[in-house]
């Protein structure tokens, strides 16, 4: 024997007490309840986000003593890394929320675009369906978005430790140049191209340029060989 169908208003019923016993819910009203009760249950909020805080959290110190220790190599010294703290950490963790919350954002705003089209697309399915395909489309965007993240977040790292680096081991009178790896080629971003073909500029100019193209993979060097006291070279 066959399984009757739930009546149309029964189903909505449901779906409205399914949505009203969650918590935090709100009713966003370019959705239909359906889209309200899906959006309630796969919406990017607390635990998450405290975990991908603590993902983005550790990217960002891994590539900030990543470029540490490359800068102290440059000056003609090894050894550990012993940043971040003070100062340093507090601003990568200004950086995390920064993160975090504008990646909980434009997911949560995605979410509603795509319940919407799945639900417009889709009348007749049920619940189970929606989340399948909605948990699909999920994994898809966040294996995009991951490598996007991966790369922003070592680039602002490693921008943040060279700016600090050369601040406090007194090197903002020594003349800088971009290094050209990777090799500029046609396509490459424009401001890849004029950032190479400046040759030496003073640290100021160079770190306002840093900040006209964030994320930049080329990375600033000083003009000529730079030593250090190993001994009392500021370490991250």
């Amino acid at each position: 024997m066959g399984r009757r169908a739930v009546p149309l208003e029964r189903q909505r019923g449901i779906l409205r007490s399914i949505f009203d016993r969650l918590p935090g819910a709100s009713r966003d009203p370019d959705l239909t309840n359906k889209g309200n009760a899906l959006y309630a249950v796969m919406q990017f909020r607390g635990g998450e986000l405290n975990r991908l805080k603590n993902v983005i959290e550790r990217r960002y110190i891994n590539a900030y003593q990543s470029e540490i220790a490359r800068q102290l190599q440059r000056v003609g010294c090894s050894g550990v890394v012993s940043g971040p703290s003070g100062r340093e950490l507090a601003h990568l963790r200004g950086l995390v929320e920064r993160d975090a919350s504008s990646i909980q954002d434009t997911f949560n705003k995605e979410l509603k675009n795509e319940i919407k089209r799945q639900v417009a697309a889709h009348p007749d399915w049920s619940r189970r369906q929606f989340r399948r395909a909605l948990e699909e489309w999920q994994g898809q965007r966040l294996a995009t978005k991951n490598k996007l993240i991966a790369n922003a977040t070592k680039g602002n790292a490693a921008e943040y430790a060279i700016e600090r680096f050369i601040a406090e081991n007194g090197l903002t009178d020594t003349l800088y140049i971009w290094d050209a790896t990777p090799p500029i080629v046609f396509n490459s971003h424009q401001e890849c191209i004029r950032r190479v073909r400046l040759g030496g500029v003073t640290w100021e100019v160079a770190r306002n340029w840093q900040r006209t193209h964030p994320n930049c993979r080329h990375r600033v060097s000083s003009l000529s060989t730079v030593r250090l006291n190993c001994r009392e070279v500021w370490r991250g």
